[in-house]
């Protein structure tokens, strides 16, 4: 998937972000662990003061309710108990120093021993529950990452192509500490927003990059290749549903009121998100109910929290949210999905196809991942040039679903005079649709077609590409195919 965003910054931050990202794994190696082990004995005793050894641990973030001292104390008293079951003898020496506050000269003198070698005892026996508490550890944050998936819808893909330079690019702005907190994941219907951000959410979690995540979806439809066009029983999202569906997965052991009170949940759900850093995705966000009231929520809520949204339209004029278009797939990257998924579901014929055969569906389907699957699946019934014969034609209800999911929406969006510039874009060839070529094609004052292009683009419909000083406007494939016959039918 191309992408306008210089990334090379991005790139760059990225590596440094991911780095700092890993300094919780770096908290398991045995010789820190041991570090933190002797430091968090020495200060048994002692009031709270300063930052605990464990603070990196999620063993110590499970702790929430009492102070940082008593969560760290439990933390080894939990190991000790774990390590008497192998080694009594170790716990035993070490119990009796740091916990009882033996001397060990008395302890050596005990056992007959030189006091040097009661300390060579001593390390032994901290390098010993480091084991255990590294193994503890590992379990904890398998059973996190395991517990923060089951927030995620089941993800439609078994493999992204085309992707790893967003996934490192987004990683870099979600990963720094600083703003922006509002980023938005942008495009047209069908290219993989949700299955990026997803994509994304899972990488962080497998390499422990975050803390906690949440996730709200307001999609209203879905469409399968198979089943087509199907609603969700989900109403539209109001931000009071938006509230308590996070609340429902941050909060779950919180009580619930008699009655639901917006202030009192926003409350309750700005101190926790205030309290350390979440990444919350709003999936879908253009079918929010009240987009305007939304926002302005979101920004409360942040800082540090980070919100990731996916959208179809283009929020060009709302403050402080950072943009991140996503394209169509390259030739390249389209020949590569087509082959993969044919690997995994075999349909006749298709994996033997020819590189002119698969480039035949890139001229009418561009690189539109949902629509390259719905033509795989296709195959399995029907030649390709029957389905492509269908797809420009717009015939059958599983393609007309597929126009239906990704443009109905913004087609309803359109005015008369925004509708005729829309359908006079496939009449540009590509690389020359600019304002003065548009102007005399449509014959249309250039105010007007500078609005309507303005609208046109912030629904993802048309693509504004070049440079600063020398742009032009093109379509994607699929929509030029759309806009052939289906369209016809809409009007």
């Amino acid at each position: 998937m191309s992408n306008p965003v210089n990334t090379t910054e991005l790139k760059a931050s990225a590596s440094s972000l991911l780095g700092e990202g890993l300094q919780m794994e770096r908290d398991l190696g045995l010789e820190q662990l041991q570090q933190g082990i002797y430091a968090a004995f020495k200060s048994w005793h002692k009031a709270d003061e300063g930052e605990s050894p464990f603070a990196n641990l999620v063993l110590f973030r499970q702790h929430q309710n009492i102070t940082p001292r008593e969560a760290t104390n439990k933390i080894l008293f939990q190991a000790l108990e774990v390590l008497g079951g192998t080694h009594s003898q170790e716990a035993t020496l070490l119990s009796r120093h740091f916990l009882d506050g033996e001397k060990v000269r008395a302890i050596a003198y005990e056992k007959n021993i030189g006091e040097a070698t009661a300390y060579r005892w001593q390390n032994e026996a901290i390098a010993q529950l480091a084991l255990v508490l590294q193994a503890q550890e590992r379990e904890a944050r398998a059973h996190r990452r395991s517990a923060l998936a089951k927030r995620l819808e089941r993800p439609t893909y078994t493999q992204l192509i085309g992707v790893d330079n967003h996934l490192e690019a987004l990683l870099a702005v979600l990963l720094a500490p600083g703003p922006p907190w509002l980023i938005a994941i942008e495009g047209l219907g069908g290219l993989g927003k949700t299955s990026l951000a997803d994509a994304l959410i899972r990488r962080a979690l497998e390499q422990d990059l975050l803390a906690e995540i949440g996730w709200v979806s307001a999609r209203q439809y879905d469409f399968s290749p198979g089943r087509g066009l199907t609603p969700r029983p989900e109403p539209a999202l109001t931000v009071e549903q938006l509230v308590e569906k996070l609340i429902e997965q941050l909060l779950p052991d919180t009580p619930r009121p008699d009655s639901f009170s917006i202030q009192k949940a926003l409350t309750l759900l700005e101190t926790r998100l205030k309290q350390q850093p979440h990444l919350i995705v709003v999936d879908n966000l253009e079918t929010v109910l009240d987009l305007q009231a939304l926002l302005p929520t979101l920004r409360d809520l942040s800082n540090p929290t980070k919100f990731l949204l996916t959208t179809r339209e283009k929020l060009a004029y709302e403050p402080g949210i950072f943009h991140f278009p996503l394209s169509s797939l390259s030739e390249a990257d389209t020949l590569r999905l087509i082959r993969y998924e044919a690997s995994l579901s075999n349909p006749p014929y298709l994996q033997a196809a020819s590189e002119a055969e698969l480039k035949a569906v890139y001229q009418v389907v561009g690189g539109n991942p949902l629509a390259l699957r719905l033509v795989v699946g296709q195959t399995h019934f029907f030649t390709l040039p029957t389905i492509l014969a269908d797809l420009s034609a717009a015939r059958g209800k599983q393609v007309e679903g597929l126009f239906t999911f990704i443009y109905r929406r913004a087609w309803e969006q359109l005015d008369e005079m925004t509708r005729r510039v829309f359908l006079a874009m496939p009449l540009v060839a590509d690389g020359q649709g600019n304002l003065e070529h548009l102007a005399d094609l449509i014959e249309i004052d250039s105010a007007e077609l500078r609005d309507a292009l303005a609208w046109l683009v912030t629904l993802n419909l048309v693509d504004r590409r070049g440079e600063a000083h020398d742009s032009y406007y093109t379509l994607h494939q699929l929509t030029t195919t759309f806009l052939h016959e289906q369209v016809l039918r809409w009007q």
